[in-house]
């Protein structure tokens, strides 16, 4: 069976704490955040919960560090056993106090 590829334009807004709030940071500093921030609309994208195992450390790279900054977040999550990667394109308009969702694909 060939592997599913699936692709989901989203247009979700996800806001941080304030207390997660720091000064004048850079758009590579809030490469973690953005990886972490893919990790709920991944699990949406393959109709999962909180069983999703995501890999430690998914590649991001910063594709805009004009505002707003843009990440795409390449990664791998495990369900039931089953591994598929994904590939994340998120933004953030206020040095990651929130984010946008503007596609997740999944392959696998």
């Amino acid at each position: 069976m060939p592997p599913r590829l699936t692709t989901a334009l989203l247009a979700a807004t996800v806001l941080v704490p304030a207390g997660a709030c720091g000064g004048d940071r850079t758009a590579a500093d809030e490469t973690t955040m953005a990886g972490v921030m893919c990790e709920d609309p991944v699990r949406d994208e393959l109709g999962v919960g909180d069983s999703a195992q995501f890999d430690d450390s998914p590649a991001v790279e910063v594709t805009s560090a004009e505002t707003p900054w843009t990440y795409e977040v390449t990664g791998a999550v495990e369900v039931e056993g089953s591994a598929t990667e994904y590939v994340c394109t998120i933004s953030t308009p206020d040095q990651g106090d929130s984010w946008t969702v503007h596609e997740v694909e999944t392959i696998g």
